[in-house]
């Protein structure tokens, strides 16, 4: 659209390009003719008109103490964009594929800004999730021979659904947050509790007893005479 000149103003020319334009060159043309005299003049401009960046990412999740990996898919059809990562914590990053770990458990909005050579900006948000560990624990009774040994979970659990797995020190292993096991052969065994919630683990190992039992025996010495007391 065209403004023509005031008293006051200049002229103005509006262009908008559509994405079909992109990464064209357009030349505008504008004549200026002095009604008076008849006389006019050509003004042309040459204008580029610039690609847009399109930002996209993906983020993984994690569990406390390890380091999110952000994948980035961002695309500028010409030229080359520059990055801005601001991970929700205060922290940023201009890598085009960062990693980054958090000082605590939470869910974490993540922007991208990707910015062309030529000065435009797109940003993107993803939200990655840093998963608190479980703190396994439990208590052991121990047995006698022939009796089960029984395994009581005291672990600590963070929001989530939680599975037990145990490792009985006998090549035997065992599920569920509390259990019991008959080892087949008295002695002292290492057993191992797993606990995995969200994909993080904790574990913990402990020394348990399957106790022998002792065995009575006893002799009675052979009498020689009646009245030998026994």
């Amino acid at each position: 659209t065209w403004t023509p000149p005031s008293s006051s103003n200049s002229g103005l020319l509006d262009f908008t390009p559509t994405n079909a334009w992109t990464d064209s060159t357009v030349i505008a043309q504008v004549r200026v003719r002095f009604i008076a005299t008849g006389c006019d003049t050509l003004i042309n401009r040459t204008i580029f008109i610039a690609p847009r960046p399109n930002a996209q990412f993906t983020g993984t999740d994690a569990c406390e103490g390890d380091y999110h990996f952000f994948t980035n898919s961002s695309t500028v059809s010409t030229g080359m964009n520059s990055y801005v990562w601001d991970f929700g914590d205060g922290n940023t990053s201009t890598l085009i594929n960062p990693i980054h770990r958090y000082a605590s458990a939470g869910t974490y909005n993540v922007r991208l800004y990707a910015t062309t050579n030529y000065g435009y900006v797109d940003s993107t948000s993803f939200q990655v999730t840093t998963f608190e560990l479980p703190t396994a624990s439990f208590e052991f009774v121990n047995a006698c021979e022939g009796t089960p040994v029984q395994f009581l979970n005291r672990s600590t659990i963070p929001s989530g659904s939680a599975t037990y797995s145990w490792l009985y020190g006998d090549n035997t292993t065992g599920a569920g947050a509390n259990t019991t096991h008959l080892y087949n052969t008295p002695g002292i065994y290492m057993a191992r509790l797993i606990v995995d919630v969200n994909g993080c683990k904790d574990d913990v190992t402990k020394y348990v007893t399957q106790a022998p039992r002792a065995q009575v025996s006893f002799t009675v010495p052979s009498a020689t005479c009646d009245n030998l007391g026994l």
